[in-house]
């Protein structure tokens, strides 16, 4: 073999060649999850108003009216507040309806209909006959695995993680606080600080002095210590992988061991995100050489991971995300900035469901009778998510073990609809 043969073979087996051969199939399964046959394309997804067919009682109709009521509660404060960040209006179907309409009138008269509601199925059936409602027609062409039609529901949930203060033993990963200068710049505002590798503007930016803005470090970048000595670190956790499955849930519970050896639970809330790519760990541990079985749900992916901690540390700085948190008494929040509750908020693309919404959600079961396949329930649009794109809803099932093991399972086909007041909105269609 030639001199320059052996050299080309050798910088192929060399770490950079592996890792741009990462590098490559991480972008190659980003543009095959956002079209399965083209470029990358921003995800849509129509409504069109429901008939009154559509409209009728389930078979398998769930919840807590008490939980139904506390988020109606936090969201009709919520929307009485005016935020920078707030989409005053959005297109649904023919019709373009205000903030005011679909938030603060209609979760309004949802909750005093929740008030004088004795259980699930009547709230229910008297909040079908008293709106508008607009269905989801789900994904437009037929995906992986989902078809024409349908909406991915996944499940996310609320950790709790034993944690230390300071840096000791085990506990050796940093759990970050916001840094001040990293900002996220309105929706609506001309400005932003490059744009992501999916081609979406990055909207958390670091502000400069200056007044301008630029991209914020990497988690590689922070990993190796850019934010060292800032005093941002409020708690180490013990194991890395905990520490990303905290940041893809976006908040955790921290039983904080203190100095003096006491405990202290501690919300670490959603604080900020760097604003760069997000890859899932499922796909970079299968771009990483793993096995089906080793990323096709999160038991596998922190099996294969802990098995060589370092190759799961280089695997996981190509997800160059990075998220900060804040740590309070309550929690955690969504991006309404109200505390999520289990089973009744869900998380959606802010760009195509009205944020802060009241919904109507069908969602298959786990091996569901023929005769009844699907759960359905009342939920709030209170979260969003950086993978969280186009005809995909993320519920929320609350904290602990065992709201984690159902979100862990949850991937499946379902349908929504979103509430506006009845004959309300201005008709934009020709």
């Amino acid at each position: 073999m030639g001199k320059f043969a052996l050299a080309l073979v050798m910088l192929f087996l060399s770490p950079l060649a592996q890792a741009d051969a990462i590098e490559q199939c991480l972008n190659h399964l980003a543009v095959k999850r956002a079209h399965p046959t083209g470029p990358i394309v921003h995800p849509t997804m129509q409504f069109r108003l429901a008939n009154e067919s559509e409209m009728t009682a389930r078979c398998d109709e769930q919840g807590d009216m008490a939980g139904i009521r506390k988020a109606l509660r936090y969201q009709v404060a919520r929307c009485a507040i005016k935020d920078v960040n707030d989409k005053p209006q959005m297109k649904l179907g023919c019709k373009m309806y205000q903030r005011d309409e679909w938030c603060t009138q209609t979760n309004k008269r949802m909750l005093e209909i929740a008030n004088a509601s004795p259980d699930v199925r009547t709230y229910l059936n008297r909040i079908r006959l008293e709106f508008d409602w607009y269905k989801s027609l789900g994904f437009p062409q037929d995906e992986t695995r989902f078809k024409k039609g349908d909406v991915q529901f996944t499940g996310y949930f609320t950790p709790v993680l034993q944690a230390s203060r300071v840096r000791q033993g085990a506990f050796q990963y940093p759990v970050y606080a916001t840094p001040p200068e990293l900002v996220q710049i309105p929706d609506n505002a001309p400005a932003n600080c490059g744009v992501s590798l999916q081609g979406r503007p990055m909207k958390w930016c670091r502000k400069n002095p200056n007044g301008t803005y630029s991209p914020f470090y990497t988690r590689r970048e922070i990993e190796n210590g850019a934010l060292a000595n800032r005093n941002l670190i409020f708690a180490y956790l013990a194991d890395p992988i905990e520490l990303d499955s905290m940041m893809i849930q976006g908040s955790a519970k921290l039983e904080v061991l203190e100095i003096n050896g006491t405990k202290t639970m501690v919300a670490a809330n959603f604080g900020a995100k760097n604003g760069r790519t997000l890859r899932m760990l499922g796909s970079v541990v299968k771009c990483g050489g793993g096995r089906g079985s080793d990323y096709s749900n999160i038991e596998g992916i922190k099996r294969f991971l802990k098995a060589d901690p370092v190759r799961a540390r280089k695997l996981m700085s190509y997800d160059q995300s990075y998220v900060f948190f804040k740590p309070e008494a309550e929690g955690p929040y969504g991006s309404e900035k109200v505390p999520v509750v289990g089973r009744h908020s869900v998380a959606v693309d802010r760009d195509l469901v009205p944020p802060g919404a009241s919904m109507l959600i069908d969602v298959n079961k786990f091996g569901g009778a023929p005769s009844c396949p699907r759960i359905s329930t009342f939920a709030l649009a209170q979260d969003t998510g950086g993978a969280i794109r186009g005809a995909h809803v993320d519920w929320y099932f609350g904290a602990g073990k065992l709201a984690g093991d159902i979100a862990g399972k949850m991937n499946n086909a379902g349908g929504f609809y979103v509430a506006v007041p009845r004959g309300a909105g201005k008709s934009v269609c020709n």
